[in-house]
């Protein structure tokens, strides 16, 4: 979802939940002041606040409404939220088309106090709706609006990042402070003022058992539908208090969020669906469980709709659990602040076919340093960690019947500074990834990543080791997508370190190993065949191949690779670093 239309969206859960908070604002007032007649005033009055609000493009519509003056109670069998499209087709900037209807209303336990000079104050026990279902259609981003593509780094008043050509050039940010962490109060302005006979209200609890809401975009807009049909909301301790310049301050003792079954789109060849979500304020807690990634066409299906090559994605989370958020900054200024993000063991796996050819002009992949830029909120996690994860890498060459696989098992490791805070975010304090695995499940490898996300341009250092192990592991790979196979050969360590200043790649790699010989991976063809590739293989070994490094058997000269590689555009980071480290390997090998 791009940054307008998130803003957009943002707009229309202010609407929905501001024309809630109003309808039963003037309609709890009214009701202490002439219950007999809040059936004719009350819905009046709320229904032309709203239209006052939103530029009568949203209209409120009331079922029977109802009195009881036992109990203090006030029932409505339903509300309905809608757009006049014709007139918010006319705005410059389109508001969000929202249909929703909200039933099996309840407002208890309604009082009114002060009067005589002090402030008046509208008590209320308990609002719940039984059911709400809504609808919002998200205006095409092509629609007027500012251009919102410098994300929250542009808020902060000057440029986080200008990457130089040549790697000991800083990338300018604003200058790292400490950012004081508020006690994590739920407290906010409003835009939606109170109406100025009830300049305070006061409820215990709201409850939304049952939510069910679509979001998508209108014609042309690049959003998928997303579906949530089970949410349930809790609100305790909602005061809201009027202020001087038509706003209101709202504070929230806690806020309680369940929901179930999302289900949506990544783009458009894969999915996403997540089985719960589960929120707490008081405990400053997140809980994410089951989030799948899935490509949503055949391999098939994908090579007869796709004139180009494309990476299949899948992927899958068992649970996440962030502690410490600061739901109450979220509330107030729109920033994710997480101290701790914890992932259970969780898999990634990524396939190019090759049976298409390259995209000529292929749309640029985001990297980190866009996506962090582009965000329309600004967000920091201190520490993300995670462990028995697994990455897997694979190619399908034309005519091959089955992928060539590189893979990363047993990951262990985490990630610091995950922020696009300009305060935090800079060249000298970059986001840092820290990582151990099991490369092809036998060689120990470790890496460290360090990318500055405020950067204008794609930048970053990464360095690591691999431990010992057999070379012949790696057909897996190479002997699925080449003619030729490792025959045998020990892999006795890797070192890398290298630098990326506006996506082009320089560094040094150390390979060493020993008594490596290749072989040819084809089959059949008979007996003159099989004589060809003995003899392919025998002049690949004693003519262009390195067996050994250091040379002579480990006493000789070491061989030490470059790396040196531009980024494509359509190139993701994970493929991207390792096609820099297979285009440094390919020189050292062969004499």
């Amino acid at each position: 979802m791009g940054p307008r239309l998130r803003s957009r969206l943002a707009i229309a859960w202010l609407v929905l939940g501001g024309s809630v908070i109003a309808a039963v604002g003037v309609g709890a007032w009214w009701l202490h002041q002439a219950p007999a007649r809040l059936a004719r005033s009350a819905p009046g009055s709320a229904t032309e606040r709203v239209l006052t609000e939103s530029d009568s493009v949203y209209r409120l519509t009331f079922g029977r409404l109802t009195y009881d003056g036992a109990t203090r109670s006030l029932a409505l069998d339903s509300l309905r939220i809608d757009t006049d499209t014709a007139r918010n087709a006319r705005r410059p900037r389109p508001l969000p088309v929202i249909s929703a209807t909200l039933r099996g209303g309840q407002v208890d336990r309604v009082s009114v106090g002060g009067g005589l000079g002090r402030p008046r104050r509208l008590d209320i026990g308990v609002i719940r709706f039984n059911h709400v279902a809504a609808r919002i259609v998200l205006p095409s981003p092509s629609r007027g609006g500012s251009r919102l593509s410098s994300g929250p780094s542009a808020a902060a008043g000057s440029p986080t990042g200008s990457s130089g050509s040549a790697p000991e050039r800083p990338i300018r940010s604003a200058p790292a402070r400490r950012v004081e962490r508020s006690r994590g109060e739920l407290e906010w302005r409003s835009p939606i003022a109170l109406p100025r006979r009830a300049p305070r209200v006061k409820v215990g609890r709201i409850e939304l058992p049952s939510v069910a809401m679509t979001i998508q975009s209108a014609a042309g807009g690049s959003l998928p539908s997303q579906h949530l049909p089970r949410i349930a909301l809790r609100l305790d301790d909602l005061e809201v208090s009027a202020e001087d310049g038509g706003k209101a301050r709202v504070r929230l003792g806690d806020l309680h969020l369940r929901a179930e079954r999302y289900s949506g789109a990544w783009d458009s060849l894969t999915s996403i669906a997540i089985a719960r979500v589960e929120a707490s304020a008081a405990d400053s807690l997140l809980r994410v469980d089951s989030v799948e990634v899935r490509p949503t066409r055949t391999l098939g299906e994908q090579r007869r709709r796709s004139q180009w090559r494309d990476t299949r994605v899948g992927a899958s989370i068992p649970a996440m659990e962030a502690r410490g958020v600061d739901y109450g900054a979220l509330l107030r200024s729109h920033a994710v602040l997480i101290r701790m993000l914890e992932v259970a063991p969780a898999k990634l796996d990524l396939l190019l076919d090759k049976h298409r050819e390259p995209d000529p002009r292929p749309e640029p992949a985001r990297m980190p340093n866009d996506i962090m830029r582009r965000l329309p909120l600004h967000v920091t996690i201190d520490t993300i960690r995670g462990t028995g994860g697994t990455i897997s890498y694979g190619e399908l060459a034309p005519g091959r019947r089955r992928a060539g696989v590189v893979t990363f098992e047993q990951i262990r490791g985490s990630i610091a500074n995950l922020s696009n805070d300009p305060h935090r975010m800079s060249d000298h304090r970059p986001m840092a990834l820290a990582a151990t695995a099991q490369l092809m499940g036998t060689g120990h490898f470790s890496t460290v990543l360090e990318i500055p996300l405020l950067a204008d341009r794609f930048s970053m250092r990464y360095r690591g080791t691999l431990g010992p192990m057999p070379l012949a592991e790696f057909n897996r790979f190479a002997a699925v997508n080449t003619p030729t196979k490792i025959r045998q050969g020990e892999g006795l360590g890797l070192a890398f370190d290298a630098r990326v200043v506006d996506g082009h790649a320089t560094g040094r790699l150390i390979p060493r190993y020993r008594d490596l010989k290749i072989g040819s991976s084809r089959r059949g063809g008979g007996f003159l065949a099989a004589v060809g590739r003995r003899i392919g293989s025998f002049l690949a070994n004693h003519s262009k191949l390195r067996t050994d490094n250091p040379e002579d058997d480990g006493r000789g000269r070491l061989v030490v690779g470059r790396i040196d590689r531009r980024r494509e555009p359509s190139e993701n980071l994970f493929p991207f670093l390792w096609f820099t480290l297979r285009d440094g390997l390919r020189p050292v090998m062969s004499r």
